[in-house]
């Protein structure tokens, strides 16, 4: 799911921002199709429309004198976008009033520059309010309006100028943090390690020394003896302990100054920059299994219940979850019940799948299921020497570590900014959870 455009519409369909790529005549087409099977349709049932042309989806909300609109394409969560829609709304409202034709007009560099700070890369980054009153506040505060409408088209065009040797000074750049744990019957954390690959992609001059810092927790790294140290030591703290590279990337400033430069490959396909264990002390898992139950009835019947809680911030939302609960060799039947989501045993695999579409930060789910079994040839319990619960899941947008990166510089003297987009997502490794 790429966010290609967010639109701010009058209820006539007429243009009065836009935060895009696409071209002028790109935009007066995305205009008239909605001004068509929005505005004008007698059915105006819905947020969500889909384009016939292509897998275009159109979101939408009507606030005051305008709508919202924003162009996704593939599939992906659309609850996701009309979070991010409502919290636009709610930010603008807080900023100057009511939504009409007229405050919009007069606060308009203002909703762009916004709209650049949420939006890297066709995805929606969660920002603190902190962050976007400092961007209003700074860039704003004791400056006209008009002032500033002639600054920023011209900073616009520089951005989007190509340098001396055809290519854009830009990098999307991807951590993506895959988290391997393994949890107690009572919730404690036995096992816990993060491995974090930091994928990019981009239009790189490739003679020319780029160099890249990351830090974490508000401080930029530092040598040691035994890797990188990211934060307060006597807090929270984020350790480099193994690291690989790519072959681009310069070993021996890494290994005397444990600085990360390298010589970016000519050609625009992705790669693994770089691919490190992330420790963390005391770390925060995203998921915890606790209050687990497991009660046998006979030899034939049993009784399980579990509360899934998520652990991260109530901002992020995590997605495709997927929980298998392991059953005796001899079920026969199961009954799940189950608030959220979908459960399903699964006889060839032994298991029960519980599906979850998306689960949002400080919340709980409890499941419990009733396992009906085989009488047994031999006399041992129900429940004995039972695999441990697994849980597979992604949240976009989480960093569970901390570390982000802080600068990607081009060494080369004259050189302009690089331009540098960043994701970071979480995804689950080994997650388990012990049933005994």
């Amino acid at each position: 799911m790429i966010i290609t455009g967010v639109y701010v519409l009058t209820h006539r369909g007429d243009l009065i921002v836009s935060h895009t790529s696409e071209s002028a005549a790109a935009i007066r087409m995305l205009t008239e199709v909605f001004r068509m099977e929005v505005i004008l349709s007698k059915k105006r049932s819905g947020a969500i429309r889909k384009l016939d042309a292509k897998p275009t989806w159109l979101v939408h909300v009507e606030a005051a004198e305008v709508f919202l609109v924003v162009v996704v394409e593939g599939d992906g969560c659309a609850s996701q976008i009309l979070r991010f829609l409502r919290d636009l709304h709610d930010l603008c409202v807080i900023q100057f009033g009511v939504l009409s034709v007229k405050n919009l007009n007069d606060n308009i560099v203002w909703l762009r520059s916004v709209l650049h700070a949420v939006i890297t890369g066709g995805v929606v980054q969660p920002i603190e309010k902190g962050i976007l009153e400092a961007i209003s506040k700074k860039s704003l505060e004791g400056v006209s309006n008009s002032i500033l409408q002639t600054i920023h088209p011209k900073m616009s065009q520089a951005s989007k100028k190509r340098n001396s040797f055809g290519v854009r000074n830009e990098v999307f750049i991807d951590f993506v943090n895959k988290v391997d744990l393994t949890l107690s019957r009572n919730g404690e954390v036995v096992f816990h390690n993060t491995v974090v690959d930091v994928l990019m992609k981009g239009s790189l001059n490739s003679s020319d020394k780029h160099h890249i810092t990351l830090a974490g927790n508000g401080l930029e790294s530092h040598a040691t003896t035994s890797g990188a140290v990211f934060g307060d030591m006597t807090h929270d703290q984020t350790r480099i302990e193994v690291a690989s590279f790519h072959p681009c990337v310069d070993l021996l400033q890494w290994r005397t100054e444990e600085k990360i430069q390298f010589f970016p490959p000519s050609a625009k396909e992705s790669i693994q920059l770089m691919s490190f264990r992330a420790a963390k002390y005391p770390g925060t898992v995203p998921f915890i299994i606790h209050t687990l139950e497991r009660e046998a009835n006979g030899k034939t019947r049993a009784e399980m219940e579990f509360k899934i809680r998520a652990n991260f911030p109530a901002r992020y939302e995590a997605q495709s979850i997927v929980i298998s609960i392991p059953c005796p060799p001899t079920t026969s039947t199961v009954n799940v019940y189950n608030r959220k989501g979908k459960a399903k045993y699964k006889p060839e695999k032994g298991v029960i799948r519980w599906k979850i579409p998306a689960m949002t930060g400080q919340t709980e789910e409890i499941f419990s299921a009733e396992i009906r079994c085989i009488t047994p040839t031999e006399s041992k319990k129900v429940l004995s020497h039972q695999p441990p619960i697994s849980i597979s899941f992604e949240i976009p947008s989480y960093n569970c570590t901390g570390i982000r990166l802080v600068h990607f510089r081009n060494l080369h003297p004259g050189s302009r900014e690089v331009s540098s987009f960043v994701k970071h997502t979480t995804r689950s490794g080994s997650y388990q959870c012990r049933a005994e």
